[in-house]
Formats: structure tokens, C-alpha cells, sequence
């Protein structure tokens, strides 16, 4: 009797061992599995040009990200081909977290708007990290110049002289080229279009002369426009714009089209979800933080955040957009 319980203690506290270790052997598992990201520098691909919209709001995003994740980033401007140059390097690294992409409502235009399949970049080749704006084109031209009228006057001054103005764009299918495609097409005007190094580039062509009107983001313009050297004509979205109370809208001057971008924070598409979430994280907590917040602003940046299956739904609303665009232009 004394021997069995002896045995029978013997064999509890074996069990309770066992059961112990193979809890230790689970954790230690756990730890393994575990990502240990980030370790290194995260590099961030802009496909287009320094101090236009979206790369402005890029460095702005990633400066204060640095408060809210153990690493730093590092902003490459890689332009050429209207964002495709930058974009197709993004895409094509390794799904590793360590080379993402900040773009615009661009990084769909080739393949939605013209069909072209042999573009490797889409809706499905991204995973959506953040996006971080909402922000509508304008119409705008110089102050003096023949086209500083009213919206109505400019259209029938514009549909009297086809393919004697030049449209100032950032690229092949970038939001401004969109914006222009669609005034065209909605106006029944004809531009010469010509393309410049992306948004910020146009400006620079508009104040010299060798654009007659373009198509920018607030951002771009809001410095030009307070100090009175470019004319915003109308804002193409179904609201007036804040920062433009007095400017028109595209519906309140009768036409039915609206035209902007979104701006975020793409990995390839493979990169390891639980990558994909500690970014998220990172960066909706960056999103939350007074000093981006008030980064923004003073930039005149209108804020608009969604973030992951949200931010992926807002990239598959553009595309399909585009792709009815596709359908008019056609």
C-alpha cells in the first residue's frame, strides 16, 4: 500500500513534468515563430519626384513613423515612365518588409485605365499597409493669362482654339493626366498634352510658361495661390474644398465627374501578414500622433486614414473607376 502511493505520487509528479515541459517546448516554439522585424532600415519607394503631393506627404508619414517603430526609413525618389520606374522596382523586391512603396491612385493607371496586363503592378500586387489622404484635383491657371477667366468662359475660350493650349501633366496616367482626361472628355475641349516631371514639375511649367493649365493637388499650389500667382478655377470633387471655400465644384458648375487620389503605404504582395501587421500598427499609431497630425496641416494636407482590407477597398473603388474611365475614353 505504502508502495503504491509512493508509485502512484511518482508517476503524478512525472505527469506534471511532462505537461510542464512540453508547455516550456510550446512556448520556446512560440518565441521561435515569432518575426523579429524590423531589424534594419526600411527602404521606401516614391515613384515620383521630390516636393510634389505625394512626396511630400510620404516623408511626412515616415519622419514621424520612426516615433512609433525601431527602425528608420529611407526615402528614395526613383521617377521615370509617369511613377511606372519606381513602382515596378517596388513590386518586383523581395516581400521581405524592407522595400514597401508610397503611391498614388497612379499605381493603377496603366493596367485599369489602358487594360495593359503586361503592367506588374495592380490591385492584386499590393498588400495595403495605410493610406493617409483623399484629396481632390484642381483646375488652375496663371494669373493674367488668357485663360484666367470664369469656368464657363474658359471652356468656350478653350472649344474656340482646339490643341492650341498646353494641359501641364505629372505624368502618363498620373491623377493629374486622369483630371485632365476627364475635363477633356466632359467639356468636349482639346488639350496638347505634355508631360513634366511629375506634380511639382508642372507648377514649375505653368509659372514659366510652358503650360497654359494643370491639373494639381491643393498641396502643390496652396503657397502659388496665397500669394497670388496662379488662379484656382474649380475643385474636382462633389464639395467645395475647405481650404477653397469660393471655388466651384465640378457638379455645381453641371459636370458629373470628380477626380483625385488616394496616397499610401503598399508592400508587395507575399509579404508575411504578420509583417503586414506590426506596419499597420506602427503606422496607425503614427496616424494618432498630434505631431503628424499637426505635420499635416501645416502643409494644408487634408487628412483621410483607412487602413489594410479598408485601404484595399478604396484601391479596387479607383480601379474600377478607372476602368468605366477606360470605357468613355474609348
Amino acid at each position: 500500500m505504502k508502495s503504491r502511493m509512493i508509485n502512484s505520487r511518482f508517476t503524478t509528479a512525472c505527469g506534471l513534468l511532462t505537461v510542464t515541459s512540453l508547455t516550456l517546448t510550446a512556448c520556446a516554439d512560440a518565441e521561435e515563430d515569432t518575426i523579429d522585424y524590423p531589424t534594419g532600415p526600411i527602404d521606401v519607394i516614391v515613384p515620383l519626384a521630390a516636393g510634389g503631393g505625394v512626396d511630400v506627404t510620404g516623408r511626412i508619414l515616415t519622419m514621424h513613423a520612426e516615433d512609433h517603430i525601431d527602425t528608420n526609413f529611407v526615402v528614395q525618389n526613383i521617377t521615370g515612365g509617369g511613377g511606372s520606374t519606381g513602382l515596378t522596382e517596388a513590386v518586383r523586391a523581395q516581400p521581405d518588409g524592407y522595400t514597401l512603396a508610397f503611391g498614388a491612385s497612379s499605381i493603377l493607371g496603366p493596367r485599369h485605365l489602358e487594360g495593359d496586363e503586361s503592367v506588374p503592378y495592380g490591385v492584386d500586387t499590393w498588400e495595403p499597409i495605410i493610406n493617409v489622404v483623399n484629396d481632390p484635383s484642381l483646375l488652375v491657371v496663371r494669373t493674367g493669362s488668357d485663360l484666367d477667366l470664369p469656368f464657363d468662359e474658359l471652356v468656350e475660350h478653350l472649344q474656340d482654339n482646339p490643341g492650341n493650349y498646353v494641359a501641364g501633366v505629372g505624368g502618363h496616367w498620373v491623377t493629374s493626366d486622369i483630371g485632365r482626361a476627364q475635363f477633356e472628355l466632359h467639356t468636349e475641349t482639346e488639350l496638347n498634352r505634355v508631360g513634366f516631371d511629375g506634380g511639382n514639375g508642372s507648377v514649375v511649367a505653368l509659372l514659366g510658361g510652358d503650360a497654359d493649365l494643370i491639373f494639381p493637388f491643393y498641396v502643390e499650389i496652396a503657397e502659388l495661390i496665397d500669394e497670388g500667382e496662379v488662379v484656382p478655377i474649380a475643385v474636382m470633387t462633389d464639395e467645395r474644398m475647405e481650404q477653397l471655400p469660393d471655388v466651384p465644384t465640378m457638379s455645381e458648375l453641371g459636370y458629373d465627374f470628380t477626380n483625385g487620389t488616394f496616397r499610401g503605404l503598399l508592400a508587395p504582395a507575399g509579404t508575411d501578414p504578420e509583417i503586414v501587421e506590426i506596419l499597420i500598427q506602427a503606422f496607425e499609431d503614427t496616424t494618432n500622433d498630434p505631431a503628424w497630425i499637426e505635420a499635416m496641416e501645416d502643409a494644408e494636407i487634408s487628412i483621410d486614414v483607412s487602413v489594410g482590407d479598408d485601404f484595399r477597398s478604396l484601391m479596387e473603388e479607383q480601379a474600377q473607376q478607372f476602368e468605366e474611365l477606360s470605357e468613355e475614353l474609348n
